[in-house]
């Protein structure tokens, strides 16, 4: 498929699991023990298989030639996909962009390439120094040589959700070292007021660190919007794990209905409890919500979605 900077990357098939096999290159493996306890070996070299994302990246689904536009509630919800996806697991990925977000073939974000990132308990300094950012996206702290924290990644979640909404590339045509001069003086890409995401993306490029919103709040934040979006549509046709209406409900052990596809995606990420009341939930316990269908198509809600 391609090529990237530390291991080539191929399109497999697992049974009828389509998947991408990333082969580090051995000058690059014999030197990283950590990531060989995390690996298989496949013909002597290390391999990671992942999930393949058939849509590449952000960035190919916005600027390529084939690129469709993006209607409002798609926008929004690959938004909300990559706040949910950013600092889950307590990590700050110092490279958030375009580029390092993958799309899959229903339009759902996942965040990727966390070649540069750090592990941080709660216990420990919320920063970490280094390199690893792309100037176009990158926070005034790194211009500045201070420590990366979750709120560096939050301003370049608000260069990416910038250029989500725009469809141009963050300070394209612009030095590094400009960059640099400009967002550090407070100098910030600008939202544009009839974008829905203006004000989240002004809040994310705040100057001070401070200022920012944690991925968290970013994800509320969207999913109300997501809401005022699909206000034509009964809250109780909504997937309360995606917010779009839903075609193939099923109920759950905890007595919420969810879209089927949304549901499974919950428990192949590794969660095992209700995303509504936190008790304990299996995937084979999953029925289909035959009333809930009906009401969908009483109402007409596929229609108007």
């Amino acid at each position: 498929m391609q090529a990237g900077a530390t291991a080539d990357v191929y399109r497999a098939k697992l049974g009828e699991l389509h998947v991408a096999l990333q082969v580090v290159r051995r000058s690059i493996s014999e030197t990283a023990s950590e990531l060989r306890k995390a690996t298989k070996e496949l013909k002597g070299q290390m391999t990671l298989m992942l999930e393949f994302c058939e849509k590449g990246s952000l960035f190919n689904l916005l600027h390529s030639e084939q690129a469709e536009p993006l209607d409002a509630l798609g926008k929004l919800r690959l938004a909300k996909d990559i706040a949910d996806g950013l600092h889950s697991k307590n990590i700050v990925q110092k490279d958030v962009k375009s580029l390092n977000i993958l799309v899959d073939g229903d339009l759902r974000a996942k965040v990727a390439d966390f070649g540069s990132s750090r592990s941080l308990s709660t216990q420990s300094s919320l920063s970490t120094q280094g390199g690893g950012t792309t100037p176009g996206c990158a926070s005034p702290e790194v211009f500045l040589d201070q420590p990366i924290t979750f709120s560096s990644d939050v301003y370049s979640l608000g260069c990416t959700l910038w250029e989500l909404e725009s469809c141009a590339v963050p300070w394209e045509g612009v030095s590094a070292l400009a960059v640099g001069r400009r967002v550090t003086s407070g100098n910030q890409l600008q939202a544009q007021p009839e974008w829905r995401l203006a004000e989240l993306v002004g809040a994310c490029l705040s100057r001070s660190p401070r200022k920012r919103p944690t991925a968290a709040l970013c994800s509320s934040m969207l999913a109300t919007l997501m809401k005022q979006e699909l206000s034509y549509v009964r809250d109780d046709c909504l997937c309360p794990i995606s917010f779009a209406p839903m075609v193939d409900p099923v109920m759950a052990a905890d007595d919420h209905s969810y879209e089927r596809a949304a549901i499974q995606d919950w428990f192949e990420r590794g969660n095992r409890t209700s995303p509504m009341t936190g008790a304990a939930l299996r995937s084979s316990e999953l029925r289909p919500n035959v009333a809930m269908r009906k009401l969908i198509e009483s109402l007409s809600v596929l229609g108007s979605a």
